[in-house]
């Protein structure tokens, strides 16, 4: 049976209707849409190699890295998997292609984001442009009334986190039981608190009991 996978990192924020995203995804067998920085800025060049290209090749045209935390593809796309999927998960089992030594920060290198953009440009994937698939703190606010996805990121107030809900089933840690605790998280004291537990964006999710 022939299905759609979605992927939406726990950064974004969903606006409207998936309808425009899905059928895309029903059209061309994937969607993927662009960011606002250039791969060549962000990409360590350890990982050009490893990915058998070169940061030249990025360097004579408008490359945009393609957003990883936004992603779509119809299970029956043998070429987005021949493609795209399998050298993506090779490379991730690879630390000198993924996260190089030299690759210190986000700001030099975008790991996972880095990887599937040189992989999409050197197969010649269709990215999507329009920015209201891929809108920020940065958009213009003429986008909020067709807005798509918002890119929120690691910036608070998080407005799904009252939504979380937990198998019981699964094992959580104390801070993700109290209710009180993840409004707290949601009114921006989230770093004040817990300074060492940088990456709450991958907890909130709404998790449905099955």
């Amino acid at each position: 049976m022939t299905k759609i996978i979605l992927y939406l990192d726990a950064g974004t924020e969903l606006r409207s209707s998936l309808d425009p995203i899905i059928e895309t995804i029903r059209t061309h067998g994937y969607f993927l849409t662009q960011q606002k920085t250039l791969i060549i800025d962000h990409t360590d060049e350890q990982t050009f190699t490893a990915l058998n290209t070169s940061k030249n090749e990025f360097s004579t045209g408008v490359y945009y890295q393609t957003a990883g935390g936004i992603l779509g593809f119809i299970t029956n796309h043998s070429g987005f998997y021949k493609d795209i999927l399998m050298p993506f998960v090779a490379c991730s089992l690879n630390v000198d292609c993924i996260a190089p030594i030299t690759s210190r920060s986000s700001t030099i290198h975008r790991f996972d984001q880095s990887v599937l953009s040189i992989l999409v440009h050197k197969v010649g994937y269709k990215v999507e442009s329009a920015e209201r698939f891929h809108g920020d703190f940065g958009s213009a606010l003429e986008l909020d009334t067709n807005m798509v996805i918002f890119s929120r990121r690691w910036h608070c107030p998080k407005v799904y986190a009252s939504e979380v809900v937990f198998r019981h089933t699964c094992t959580y840690s104390p801070i993700f039981r109290s209710r009180h605790r993840i409004k707290i998280i949601h009114e921006h004291i989230e770093i004040m608190l817990y300074p060492r537990l940088v990456s709450f964006d991958h907890y909130y999710l709404r998790i449905t009991r099955q």
